[in-house]
């Protein structure tokens, strides 16, 4: 779908073949998931590695090995060592995240947009667009790590309570400055020019996240042909 894009492809990917794993094997590998999360990686090289640690598990699993002995070596040596081989270089996960919660931010405007079209409504009220931002943020920060596994979660639990923390100091600075003041995207006079605008920003972003992860597929794939 025009949605979706190289990340996700990735991370469905990795999804499915970590909810089919038996669970004596993923007992193994969820503290190596979760030391590779704790890394300072882009989004895009957190997928590829942890698809490279699916990948030595799935065969463990086959050869009824341990995962440590397939891996020769503690799992943070192993870890460390295929971030080195492949040359990834230390990279704040923060620009993506925020152009992520961009993203989503106005998509769920969008959709608040059209609920008070149909509302016939004289604006985008405030609270529509609190919800908009904190599901957003929800989506970015806490929905992947929820949902992408089916159940088996594989977070750093540091990093998590971080997260969460960021979650709600968040949502109550933005609850705090709409119950002060009036922010409203007013729709009376001129709905379908707000709409329009909305929509075209939404595809723009669409556009742009698409991009931004294909290019960082294609590094992939030319270092993967060296």
């Amino acid at each position: 779908m025009f949605w979706s894009n190289e990340l996700t492809k990735l991370r469905n990917e990795n999804a499915g073949r970590i909810a089919d794993m038996g669970e004596e094997m993923w007992e193994q590998l969820c503290p190596v998931l979760q030391y590779l999360s704790a890394r300072q990686l882009s989004l895009f090289d957190q997928e590829r590695i942890k698809s490279e640690l699916i990948d030595i598990a799935e065969e463990a699993e086959v050869q009824g090995a341990e995962l440590d002995r397939k891996m020769g070596m503690p799992y943070q040596a192993f870890c460390d060592f295929l971030i080195d081989r492949r040359g990834i270089q230390k990279k704040s996960s923060v620009g993506e995240m925020l152009l992520e919660t961009v993203t989503y931010f106005v998509w769920w405007l969008t959709f608040f947009g059209v609920v008070s079209l149909i509302q016939n409504a004289g604006a985008i009220q405030s609270n529509m667009i609190l919800a908009a931002l904190i599901a957003a943020m929800a989506v970015v920060l806490l929905g992947g790590h929820m949902f992408e596994y089916r159940g088996r979660l594989s977070m750093d639990p540091k990093k998590w309570r971080i997260q969460i923390g960021v979650m709600v100091v968040c949502f109550l600075v933005l609850a705090a400055v709409t119950s002060r003041f009036s922010i409203a995207i007013p729709m009376e006079s001129n709905k379908w020019a707000v709409m329009g605008i909305l929509l075209v920003v939404s595809l723009l972003l669409l556009v742009i996240r698409r991009w931004y992860w294909s290019r960082q597929a294609g590094k992939y794939r030319q270092e993967k042909e060296r």
